[in-house]
């Protein structure tokens, strides 16, 4: 059986000695090498036959060298698992690296997850971590939350609002001072755009999006 070849990119000695001796006991891997820093890590990396890297994300102080690297490598090899292994635990930085075509990002405090995890993505398996698809989830919901914000006018959204506080159509062009032809075209462009059969479940998507 052929072994997964991994590559380690790894700035802090203690660590990467370790990961080194921890990964080195998996009979199916194959460490090809350990680098301390983004250049070390592309000049091995581009002429050296690699399944995995493991990346750390901080190479040197205050920089995430580890994510340009990422796009480095994805670049020359796209067909390689980028896994991040790193102590930073930002969502921002979280997004970036998935961005970057991350398949998977482990905190080091989770290490003893790493042999799975490397084993899964080299099958094309990921399972990412409860806190990291935490943060993947939350920014799905928020792009989505952005996006039906963008698309529901103010007008509108003041219609939903008085559509769940239980007015009629006559009632809302009397509140708004418009008139019942002009409501009803509103309220027609907002189930449109919910996908809801009527103006009161359009109010209950809406509510329930928390466009209000």
């Amino acid at each position: 059986m052929d072994k997964i070849r991994i590559l380690l990119v790894e700035d802090d000695p203690v660590w990467q000695n370790a990961l080194a001796a921890y990964l080195g006991k998996q009979a199916d891997f194959c460490l090809v090498h350990a680098a301390a820093n983004k250049e070390e890590a592309l000049s091995i990396f581009q002429r050296t036959e690699v399944d995995v890297v493991l990346m750390d994300i901080v190479l040197s102080p205050g920089k995430y060298d580890g994510l340009d690297a990422a796009l480095d490598m994805l670049r020359q090899k796209p067909a390689v698992k980028m896994m991040m292994l790193t102590s930073v635990e930002d969502s921002e930085v979280i997004l970036d690296a998935f961005t970057a075509g991350a398949v998977n990002y482990i905190p080091k405090t989770k290490y003893e997850k790493l042999p799975e995890a490397i084993r899964q993505a080299h099958q094309n398996v990921t399972v990412i971590p409860e806190e990291v698809a935490s943060v993947i989830l939350g920014e799905l919901h928020r792009l989505r939350q952005s996006e039906l914000q963008q698309r529901i006018t103010s007008m509108e959204k003041e219609i939903l609002q008085l559509l769940a506080q239980g007015y009629t159509r006559s009632g809302i062009a009397e509140y708004l001072q418009v008139s019942t032809n002009t409501v009803r075209t509103h309220i027609r462009h907002i189930m449109k755009k919910l996908g809801a059969t009527s103006g009161q479940e359009a109010a209950q998507i809406a509510k329930r999006k928390g466009l209000f």
